[in-house]
This record gives structure tokens, sequence and C-alpha cells, in this order.
């Protein structure tokens, strides 16, 4: 049985992590689309409890919640508890962090590579993580490597059906009772009128049947969550399914659903779970709404 991560040693690790990350790397501010606070100290918990052997991060950005994940690994690894940061070293674990990122610049600044916190974080390239641009879900074969996910952090585009069809397309790499990270899970209740349409993680999260749901964030919408899936795979891709199509696709949806993009995934479906479930999945683009899929 795993020893739990003794909190009360390294408190003084975390606390010095989240002032330095919080209050001194990111400008008094500044709006890099980044977890809370709060937030970042739950996404610190869910690291240091499962004690993943490889972590999947679908939506970079600025690269703020890739640091902590990346810092509690390397606390889960840290011989002694002298000193105050568990960011200076590389580390000498088999832990892996592998950030995806659809993007090749910040969506909120075009001159700004993701995940550069990273790089203010660590003075080196830390061990065992890799960031990959212009990817996708559709390239966790490769990018995983044979190499089995067990925590899963969702963060990528936050209209539905999106955090719905990431989840599927990961569904084929989970480790046995993973764990699965959605941020911005209330995101439409707490972002006022831009951001009314961002119902994408609510949907998955709030939905799909598993175990273990924990929340944090500010009552009455908390904003981040954490579920161990338990169900068997194909249980829980009819599960996704039903999420798909039982909710208005948004027309905001992007990357764009277009006719190409959902063959793809139609593909996809039928190559990781056989032509029944790809039937499924067509059949329920057929039972939508024409409103409600953008240019299928």
């Amino acid at each position: 049985m795993t020893e739990p991560f003794h909190r009360q040693h390294h408190y003084h690790r975390i606390t010095a992590l989240l002032d330095r990350i919080h209050g001194q790397i990111i400008p008094h501010g500044a709006n890099y689309g980044q977890i809370s606070r709060t937030e970042a100290e739950f996404l610190l918990n869910r690291v240091l409890d499962e004690r993943p052997r490889h972590i999947v991060e679908l939506g970079t950005a600025a690269g703020v919640s890739t640091a902590y994940m990346l810092c509690a690994l390397n606390m889960l690894d840290l011989p002694d508890i002298s000193g105050i940061s568990g960011t200076a070293g590389t580390g000498t674990s088999d832990r892996r962090l592998t950030a995806i990122e659809y993007l090749d610049h910040c969506y909120f600044d075009p001159s700004r590579t993701p995940g550069f916190i990273v790089d203010e974080v660590f003075p080196r390239h830390p061990q065992g993580y890799s960031l990959h641009l212009n990817t996708s879900g559709f390239d966790l074969k490769t990018l995983t490597q044979c190499c089995p996910i067990d925590m899963l952090f969702v963060d990528a585009n936050h209209t539905h059906p999106w955090a719905t069809l990431d989840t599927i397309l990961a569904l084929p790499f989970l480790a046995p009772n993973a764990i699965i990270v959605y941020h911005d899970i209330n995101l439409h209740h707490r972002g006022g009128a831009a951001k009314v349409h961002d119902k994408g993680p609510h949907s998955v999260f709030y939905h799909l049947p598993a175990a273990q749901k924990a929340v944090v964030g500010e009552f009455p919408y908390p904003n981040i969550g954490s579920l161990r899936l338990v169900t068997p795979p194909r249980e829980t891709l009819e599960n996704l399914l039903g999420i798909l199509f039982r909710f208005p696709w948004e027309p905001q949806a992007w990357p764009f659903l277009d006719a190409p993009t959902l063959q793809r995934f139609g593909d996809y479906v039928e190559h990781h779970w056989g032509p029944d479930a790809a039937r499924s999945f067509r059949q329920g683009l057929n039972s939508l709404e024409p409103a409600k899929v953008a240019a299928s």
C-alpha cells in the first residue's frame, strides 16, 4: 500500500511554492487564464495524493497549472525536507508530465509561447516534462508512448462538447482507476456574460458517473473538481456518448466542429471501440438539431 504524502513535513515547501508563483511570478492583476491559489492547492493535493507516474494535461496556456503539477511530482521524490523549494532540482524519478496545447502561442497573448511560466519556476528543464504544441487529444497514442495515464487534467476549450470529446479521446490510454481533474467546471456561472457558453466542463464533470468526486472553490460555485473512473472503459464510453448528445453543442465551440473533424472523431471511436460504438456516435450526430452542430 502506498504511503500517504507527509504534508506536515512538506508544509513549508507547499506554502512557499504557492507564495512564489501567485505572489511573485504571476504579476499582480495578470490574467493568464490561470488557476487561482485555492485551485492550485487543490491540484497540488491531487498529485500528492495520487502519486501518478504519468500526468497528461490537455490545455496548457501560460503553464501555471503545469508548473504546480511538476513541482508536486518533484516533491514526491525528494529525499529530505530541508529548504523551502521543491523546484530547483530536475529530479531522478521516472514520473512524467505530458502537456498538450492546440496552439503554438498563448490564446491571450500571441507573442508568448505556451508554458512560459514553467521556465520562470524551474531553473533547468524539469525531468520527465514534455510540451507539445499544435497537438490535441487525437495525438495521444504517439505522445503517451504506451505509458498509461494515471492522472488527466482537462483545461482546454470550455464550450460543450469539447471537454467531453477530450475525455473520450483520452479514454483508451487511461490507467485503471485513473483520476481526472477538470478546471472551470462552473465558469459559465462565474465568468460573466463573456463566459455563459462555457458549460463543457460542467456538463461532463457533474453528469459522468464516477467515484470520489471532489470540488473546491468559492461558494456556491466551485471551479475545479476531480473524479475517479471505476467503471469499465466501455461503460464509461457509453456514459460519455450519452453526455455528448444530451446537451446542445455550442456554435462557439472551438476548434471548429466541421465535417472533417467529426469524421475524424467517428473514425477514432471506431478504431478504438469498434463499429458499434462508431455507429452510436454517428447516430447521435444525426439526432442533433442542425443548429446544435457547427458546420456538420
